[in-house]
């Protein structure tokens, strides 16, 4: 009986101390994915509505013409609020690697967004489908 009481405290410590490692990765869940397109001849996709989520990432379609990427910001649909989102007096840019996911750096996954526009470097050549990714802490 003493040997199974000790064998019961040890799975409840390994538990405990398993729970505690992994809290932090359990609480960022990837649940949002996005589709939408820079349409052919334009540079900025249409307004992408985040929903309460963070921006996670940009994947690009192999055929993506522009070089770099910035994102764009509003508080709601209206084509004139969007503004280029800074940090530290910078616009923050992907590089928009063909056919490759681009992941945000932490400090420029914000969850405060709610409307964002992907804009091209170069005008596209034909409709660009990317996948905009998500997550919620």
């Amino acid at each position: 009986m003493q040997n199974s009481k000790f064998k019961i405290q040890k799975v409840l410590i390994v538990f405990a101390l398993c729970s505690m490692l992994f809290a932090p990765i359990a609480k960022a869940q990837f649940v949002h994915t996005v589709l939408d397109s820079v349409k052919a001849g334009t540079t900025s996709s249409a307004a992408i509505d985040l929903e309460g989520y963070t921006l996670a990432g940009i994947e690009f379609p192999a055929t993506f013409t522009g070089a770099t990427v910035t994102i764009t910001t509003s508080a709601d649909t209206v084509t004139a609020n969007f503004k280029t989102i800074q940090y530290d007096g910078a616009d923050v840019s992907l590089t928009a690697t063909d056919g490759k996911y681009c992941q945000f750096k932490p400090v420029e996954t914000w969850g405060v967004l709610r409307y964002i526009k992907i804009v091209s470097a170069s005008t596209e050549a034909a409709t660009r489908n990317v996948i905009i990714r998500c997550v919620r802490f």
